[in-house]
């Protein structure tokens, strides 16, 4: 795991050669992120600042080596629904 004192513990990374995970409170990123206007305009879509908003990401590196054996990877595999799956 990997943590930045300067996140105060709101950012979590781990790393591995194939994967790159995240954790972090996405409610604290829009905040920091965003301008005032463009936070009311994510609050009008549902966005509620006073709830806490956990974020999960994982970053493939070689994501045709992982999910796909090898062959590079189509905008057509990503939309088929049997690719949810994989």
């Amino acid at each position: 795991m990997h943590e930045n004192p300067k996140d105060k513990g709101c950012f979590r990374r781990w790393e591995s050669p194939e994967i790159r995970l995240k954790m972090y409170d996405a409610g604290k990123n829009i905040k920091q992120k965003q301008n005032k206007e463009m936070q009311e305009q994510i609050q009008a879509e549902g966005w509620d600042p006073e709830r806490n908003n956990l974020k999960f990401e994982a970053h493939y590196k070689k994501p045709e080596a992982l999910l796909n054996k090898g062959r590079r990877i189509m905008v057509a595999d990503l939309v088929d629904p049997n690719w949810n799956k994989i």
